[in-house]
């Protein structure tokens, strides 16, 4: 029989044993574990822009396809320090924003932005994270090059419930989420709601909700929580880097109307524009004190022969954006398409029953003498 002793000195060498063997068989893998971590996060963020990849190619794929890696703080500065991107811990950020944003901290949080060129397309990769009903939840969100608009998502969990909850991973869910806007069109964010009773109950605002998980309510309103907190943080940055909605060189209209290059000389008119007598403008007087004359800045418009013609004129000083809210008929085209031009109040015509009337090309009245005798003072002048 062993003594008490002995039994404790061997239990002993027993328990070290084991300890040594499984230290060193978590340090002999790690490397290998890191790796399997790196590559299924490459899979994840390819996979919210549409790119499939295997364990075999995601390196390279994600080498390939991912041209740049950003990180920028709430507050939408790029911040550049020793700190790799693909190595950030969103959950620790979220953490780190948190404080500052109840002035416990002493800098904003970093996020990182992966901007992805996959066949000419640039989409910008972001990841998101949150809490669902009994684990975490995670993932990436793929914006088109407006910075506005989803190209695709991809999301995970932790432990939610299979069947419910769970379905968050599955395309059905995730599908819904391609197109839709976190902005508004006064460029307010809005993010993505996850609507119960479907997004079809919210019509006014079917470019910003998709449709809840049936019998996963907790886990659809983590969902929304965690993209109205996270896409916040990257809100800032994005609006500073979308394109102006009113491109000033070049500017296309939504209906049949296609304005062209704004210049800072009128137009030449064409032969036939020219040939239509123009009508002189009507000069108020004025007591105001007159302003310096300013060389203004035309639009030509160009319009199917079936619509209306316009031309629109701005000037130098006035925010064109108005412009396309207050066309002015111009005259001089409306012949052309079949419209017929007002006539000068300030000049009235004498018109006879003559059988061919010259035209004036100054659009100045004449004296027309009539073949019968006119009556005295009938003749303008």
């Amino acid at each position: 029989m062993f003594s008490n002793k002995y039994i404790l000195l061997y239990t002993s060498l027993i328990i070290v044993l084991i300890a040594t063997v499984l230290s060193l068989a978590a340090t002999l893998l790690q490397p290998f574990q890191n790796r399997n971590i790196r590559i299924e996060k490459m899979q994840n963020l390819l996979a919210a822009a549409g790119v499939e990849t295997t364990t075999d190619n995601a390196q390279e794929l994600y080498d390939k396809l991912i041209v740049k890696e950003l990180l920028v703080n709430s507050e939408g500065k790029i911040i550049q320090d020793e700190r790799k991107p693909f190595e950030i811990d969103i959950k620790t950020q979220l953490a780190i924003e948190k404080e500052y944003q109840e002035g416990r901290g002493h800098e904003p949080a970093v996020f990182p932005v992966f901007i992805a060129n996959n066949k000419g397309e640039q989409y910008m990769i972001v990841p998101v994270y949150g809490k669902g009903l009994w684990g975490p939840l995670w993932g990436y969100i793929a914006f088109e090059a407006d910075y506005n608009t989803v190209k695709g998502v991809i999301f995970g969990h932790k432990s939610e419930t299979p069947g419910l909850g769970a379905n968050i991973t599955s395309a059905e869910f995730q599908n819904q989420f391609k197109g839709k806007k976190i902005f508004n069109r006064t460029n307010q964010f809005v993010s993505i709601a996850v609507v119960h009773g479907g997004a079809a109950s919210m019509p006014n605002h079917l470019d910003h909700g998709v449709d809840a998980i049936s019998g996963g309510t907790i886990t659809s309103k983590g969902v929304a929580a965690m993209l109205q907190r996270c896409l916040g943080n990257y809100k800032t940055y994005f609006l500073e880097h979308q394109q102006p909605l009113l491109d000033l060189d070049t500017i296309v209209v939504t209906d049949t109307t296609v304005i062209d290059t704004i210049s800072e000389e009128e137009p030449s008119l064409t032969q036939e524009e020219a040939a239509i007598p123009q009508s002189e403008p009507t000069i108020k007087k004025t007591t105001s004190t007159p302003v310096p004359a300013q060389k203004p800045a035309y639009i030509r418009v160009v319009r199917p022969v079936d619509t209306i013609a316009s031309r629109t004129v701005v000037s130098p000083t006035t925010d064109r954006s108005n412009a396309l809210r207050l066309p002015v008929t111009a005259p001089d085209l409306a012949p052309k398409l079949g419209t017929t031009p007002e006539k000068p109040q300030n000049k009235p015509e004498t018109v006879t029953p003559s059988t061919t009337t010259p035209v004036n090309p100054q659009n100045k009245p004449d004296t027309i003498t009539p073949s019968v005798t006119p009556e005295p003072n009938n003749t303008v002048e």
